[in-house]
């Protein structure tokens, strides 16, 4: 039958090794006061709880203490608990096809556990994060649904070896998912719908983590944030729409970060927005659309530190309320080199297509039709700008240009397509080689293609 706990005390403790506890279905209220209802003691070995509901404890609903070994609670629901539904320290212990509801504190904590299987799980309504591990390692989290956590859907602090797979948060009151000081985390298969802040967060020191398969809808701040001080991310095969702020946000001081295949749509600032990564960085397969200013957009602002060893490539950016592309920079404050742009479609953004601060970089077999002006380029120096196709209103523009080095610092050889202004340079545009081939539709030459050359010096340009 149910039982009530008594008053100030823990209800049952395991203390012996290889018990099977089973409740048989019933309920053990702890609203006398028990602190916690069912607590294994430390070093326990094999010994299972499962079968039942432990409701208004105390204090924590479940305890496994340090070095408890192959532990198993399994179909035990964790409800109405003044603090946790679940307290894991032990090691190769195992939580399936249980439940926790309306706790006051966190669904599940994996407290400096380790070896930890969380399977077929729901949290509902706990007031702290459905799932919280810290100093945990070795962890598989798999088949989840966490609903309306008060914090983050999953938190964690100083983690190792995290895989966590089927995976579903809805209305956190945080980020969806949340890693702080995270190495070597896999997150595959993962539905993140309306967090109160971002999708995903990654902080403090991490490294080695990949993001896969998942989508994000409408967060209250960016869709996924990687902050200061993290490499080796891979972010590929997911969705983010509607993201308050930026789609992807990466801060300063990134390094080795992959985005693949990546589609982000109505972002309340940028798509994708990288401030001084430290490189390399490659972004590839993605669509941004209908972005409230830019679709993809890389600042160098870090005193005069260069960004190199960036790649853009096969990526389109549509409908943007400002730029498709747009690296921006200034040589006092940080400048781009090395970096390639290739394979990319811009159409219908508001203003440029393509907006590039660049040196030293090759811009290639790019196509930009529909915007308000399809190729413009500042300051460039020593870049390779060839193979393009851009269609009216206007092709390329380049810009309050200043180039200081001697000998062709520019070589453009572009196809423009029924162009109104083939090219368009202004301000000392120097020692350079263009060759600008507009014809129209027809394959005739188009009647407005031209060359505006005011201002330029030792230029070689050839229309054809």
């Amino acid at each position: 039958e149910d039982l009530t706990a008594p008053a100030g005390a823990i209800t049952i403790t395991i203390n012996a090794d290889n018990v099977y506890l089973d409740l048989n279905g019933f309920t053990i209220d702890g609203t006398g006061g028990s602190t916690a209802i069912i607590s294994v003691a430390s070093g326990i070995e094999n010994s299972s709880i499962c079968n039942g509901t432990l409701t208004n404890a105390d204090s924590t609903a479940l305890d496994v203490l340090s070095n408890a070994t192959n532990i198993t609670i399994q179909n035990i629901k964790a409800t109405y608990s003044s603090n946790i539904g679940f307290q894991i320290a032990g090691t190769n212990c195992t939580i399936q096809q249980c439940s926790t509801a309306h706790n006051a504190g966190t669904g599940i904590l994996l407290n400096a556990a380790s070896n930890i299987c969380i399977t077929d799980i729901s949290s509902y309504n706990d007031q702290g994060s459905g799932i919280n591990m810290l100093n945990a390692n070795d962890i598989v989290i798999n088949d989840i649904a966490i609903y309306m956590s008060g914090n983050a859907g999953i938190q964690s602090n100083t983690i190792q070896r995290i895989h966590m797979q089927h995976t579903e948060i809805f209305n956190s009151g945080g980020p969806g998912i949340q890693l702080n000081n995270a190495t070597d985390i896999a997150l595959q298969e993962v539905i993140i719908n309306a967090p109160s802040s971002e999708g995903i967060s990654l902080a403090g020191t991490s490294s080695v983590i990949t993001i896969a398969h998942f989508t994000i809808f409408e967060p209250g701040s960016h869709g996924i944030i990687i902050n200061s001080d993290i490499s080796s991310v891979i972010i590929e095969d997911g969705s983010v729409f509607g993201p308050n702020a930026q789609g992807i946000n990466l801060s300063s001081n990134n390094a080795n970060i992959f985005i693949n295949n990546v589609n982000i749509d109505s972002a309340g600032i940028n798509g994708i927005f990288c401030l001084n990564p430290i490189s390399p960085i490659q972004i590839r397969n993605c669509k941004i659309a209908n972005s409230v200013t830019n679709g993809i957009y890389f600042e160098a602002n870090n005193l005069g530190t260069p960004l190199y060893d960036i790649v853009v490539d096969s990526c389109t950016a549509i409908n943007n309320n400002e730029n498709g592309f747009l690296f921006y920079s200034n040589p006092s404050s940080g400048v781009f080199t090395s970096t390639i742009i290739k394979n990319c479609v811009a159409i219908f953004n508001l203003l440029a297509g393509f907006n590039l601060h660049l040196s030293d970089s090759l811009i290639i077999n790019n196509i930009a039709n529909g915007n308000q002006t399809n190729f413009a380029t500042v300051e460039p120096s020593s870049n390779n700008i060839e193979g393009n196709i851009a269609a009216s209103p206007s092709t390329f523009n380049f810009d309050e240009t200043v180039v200081v080095s001697p000998d062709y610092d520019i070589y453009v050889a572009n196809f423009a397509w029924a162009a109104e202004l083939g090219f368009a340079a202004n301000y000392n545009t120097t020692n350079s080689v263009i060759k600008n081939v507009a014809i129209s539709a027809d394959g005739t030459t188009a009647p407005g293609a031209k060359s505006s050359l005011s201002y330029w010096t030792n230029v070689n340009a050839k229309e054809v």
